[in-house]
């Protein structure tokens, strides 16, 4: 089955807002023969609904002389901790070195990922909406590849394989959503910046503050944006991200204080093995758009409910009325990225 037909096949599965639980369900069982015809499509095997005794599994499949389990889920909210840690326990329970795949369309809840990632024994790896339409685009075997790659080396659970990527010339600015994060995708786009931060609403917020800092410019550039799904996936995440870059780019790591800005610092010091740069935002980075609120979060999420609006587009949308200038006044933060950014634009080099 072609890429083409695998998208035909995956835009079917999608559901309005307020589809019944029944569709929801039937929709899941779908979701999960969609997965079968894809790993078809590359030979691996797959099996559906294997059920050892006292409990039942998804499906599995074959890669590279290794079986893989598989857990799928298309809910309409985040998945939690415990939900991939029932799934671990049942791949702890089989042959040594096997390993597990949990596919999450409705994404990870915030502790999730870095529970995970804060765990021994890892034998589980993520996939996010974001990798299985990564999968269609540029086959499954390779998504697996380099998440594979980036778990044995770095130990990332959820390694971002696509990326927002956005390019310049003369103050005219480009988005280009999604790009790979591999090996072979990193090596076709000359990226001069690359930016790691924890999750998604930070990729919007910092995709669109590059873009307007970009449009401010008259020189040729490329930025590419990476969420690493978790406060302690971020140091992991630029460790592995970086080998891949080009030779004159430079690594920005955003990341929230939480209202400890010291502890944030020294574990990013301690656990950053590669040269870059780090920016820690007090308490979050939505501080940045509401930078007289003391709970910028919670205001900013207060906000779009009031104007009826889906969180990432508020955020998107709140981004674009921020005044700079007067941000570069008020937040030190704020600054030193505009600074490593704006220098690294106009003199590349790599760290």
């Amino acid at each position: 089955m072609s890429s083409v037909e695998l998208q035909a096949r995956f835009r079917q599965l999608e559901l309005p807002p307020d589809a019944s639980a029944t569709d929801k369900r039937r929709r899941g069982y779908k979701f999960e023969q969609f997965l079968v015809e894809m790993f078809n499509a590359e030979e691996l095997e797959p099996r559906l609904r294997v059920r050892p005794s006292g409990e039942e599994i998804d499906g599995s499949f074959h890669f590279r002389d290794r079986t893989y389990l598989l857990e799928a889920k298309w809910h309409g909210s985040p998945i939690p901790a415990s939900s991939i840690y029932a799934f671990k326990g049942k791949v702890d329970g089989k042959l040594s070195g096997t390993i597990g795949i949990f596919v999450s369309m409705s994404g990870y809840s915030e502790e999730a990922v870095d529970a995970l990632t804060a765990g021994k024994g890892l034998n589980v790896l993520l996939f996010d909406r974001s990798d299985i339409e990564g999968c269609i685009d540029h086959s499954f075997s390779r998504v697996l590849r380099a998440k594979l790659r980036a778990a044995a080396e770095e130990g990332v659970v959820l390694f971002p394989f696509e990326g927002t990527s956005l390019h310049a010339t003369d103050g005219v600015v480009d988005e280009h959503s999604p790009t790979p994060t591999d090996a072979i995708g990193l090596a076709r786009v000359r990226d001069q910046i690359a930016m790691i931060c924890e999750g998604q609403t930070d990729r919007v917020i910092l995709t669109r503050f590059s873009q307007r800092i970009l449009e401010e410019q008259t020189v040729t550039a490329s930025v590419r944006v990476l969420a690493a799904q978790g406060k302690l996936a971020i140091a992991r995440v630029a460790n592995a991200v970086f080998p891949l870059l080009p030779n004159d780019s430079r690594l920005i790591v955003v990341v929230d204080g939480d209202g400890d800005r010291v502890g944030t610092e020294q574990t990013m010091s301690e656990e950053i093995q590669i040269p870059c740069d780090v920016v820690v935002v007090e308490p979050q980075i939505e501080a940045w758009l509401v930078p007289d609120s003391p709970a910028p979060k919670a205001e900013i999420k207060r906000r779009s409910r009031e104007e009826g609006k889906e969180y990432l587009m508020y955020l998107a949308k709140a981004t674009e009325q921020v005044d700079l200038q007067r941000l570069l006044v008020q937040d030190s933060n704020f600054k030193k990225f505009h600074r490593l950014l704006v220098d690294q634009i106009q003199n590349p080099q790599r760290g």
